[in-house]
């Protein structure tokens, strides 16, 4: 073999191996940068939810405990007192209620939020539905379609959509108190 074709086909070799290994000039890398995290409680994130005191029609039904956003439709609900029909201490039995716009959420930061919210977290979901009046309006019956989850509209910097609830306490035991669990919704911008 003449020597001026092996040294090329060396060269070949060489160029190809270079190719299939890579050519950067490390192949780790550390860095350490700075975090600054704010934890707030719901009604001041980014993605806030409003409760009492927020405007909302039946928001009275919604407080903050502890940073967390809490429904209550029982004796502990912050609605008015001193007045015959403003004493109730919770829900009939074997009815439906509804309750626009009980909570609400939005976004503080001048992205559009929509959000997602799945009860099947509950002790009871099927006796709950969460509904958006302009989006879906108000449902005949609660959860009559048997889904634990629901896709609620974006919504601006500065504006919020309100969220009802719906409750069926047919079958329930009078006297019983539910404490049903957990709601998880999850924004989206």
């Amino acid at each position: 073999m003449e020597r001026r074709k092996f040294v090329v086909g060396l060269g070949a070799l060489a160029t190809g191996s270079a190719a299939a290994t890579g050519t950067g000039a490390f192949s780790q890398a550390s860095a350490s940068r700075g975090v600054s995290v704010s934890v707030v409680s719901d009604n001041s994130a980014f993605a806030t939810l409003l409760a009492n005191d927020s405007g909302l029609e039946n928001s009275e039904y919604a407080e903050q405990q502890n940073g967390k956003l809490e429904l209550r439709f029982n004796e502990n609900a912050d609605v008015n007192s001193g007045g015959f029909l403003s004493d109730g201490t919770g829900l009939s039995t074997d009815s439906e209620y509804f309750f626009d716009n009980v909570f609400g959420y939005g976004s503080r930061i001048g992205d559009s939020v929509t959000a997602e919210i799945d009860w099947s977290g509950l002790d009871n979901p099927e006796h709950f539905v969460f509904y958006d009046i302009p989006q879906q309006g108000r449902p005949t019956e609660v959860n009559p379609d048997g889904d634990y989850t629901e896709g609620f509209p974006g919504t601006g910097s500065g504006s919020y959509v309100g969220v009802g609830v719906g409750i069926d306490t047919t079958g329930a035991d009078l006297g019983s108190e539910w404490e049903t669990g957990t709601v998880e919704i999850t924004f989206e911008n």
